[in-house]
């Protein structure tokens, strides 16, 4: 599937009935609010992906990570703005639950003054000597 990137006239634009809008697309980039699936092998190991923020500025930014227990993992966020926003598993452990052979860990970071609409990268690091089943969920959403 396809992640829209941008689009002219731009959103909130008033056009006539019957006007044309264009839509530019990826199909490299992961949609928000959608789990991304990884698996980590044996030793240290790392990964990445990209999602979409559509409006970091004004909406509040969720990480939901549900990975295997005893796992040492570092999750981080390059903005637009090169900024680097952590997820630090082992600092936020109160703010992770069992769930069923899982840990499911909750991160609450409220919308991001001054960043601009892009394309983030999301950068999982591992460092733990046993594999590792991990869902990352990025959402953006207004409070």
């Amino acid at each position: 599937s396809a992640v829209v990137v941008a689009q002219e006239p731009p959103a909130g634009a008033t056009v006539p009935p019957g006007s044309v809008v264009g839509l530019r697309t990826r199909t490299d980039i992961w949609p928000n609010g959608i789990a991304y699936q990884l698996r980590l092998w044996h030793g240290p190991a790392t990964a990445s992906y990209r999602i979409v923020a559509a409006d970091p500025a004004h909406e509040a930014l969720t990480v939901v990570v549900t990975m295997s227990p005893a796992v040492d993992l570092r999750i981080w966020l390059h903005t637009r703005q090169a900024r680097r926003v952590m997820v630090d598993i082992t600092a936020g452990l109160e703010s992770c639950r069992p769930v069923n052979r899982s840990v499911r860990c909750l991160f609450a970071f409220g919308a991001l003054g001054g960043e601009e609409p892009g394309v983030w990268t999301v950068g999982v690091a591992k460092r733990s000597a046993r594999p590792a089943a991990i869902q990352v969920k990025i959402t953006f959403a207004r409070s």
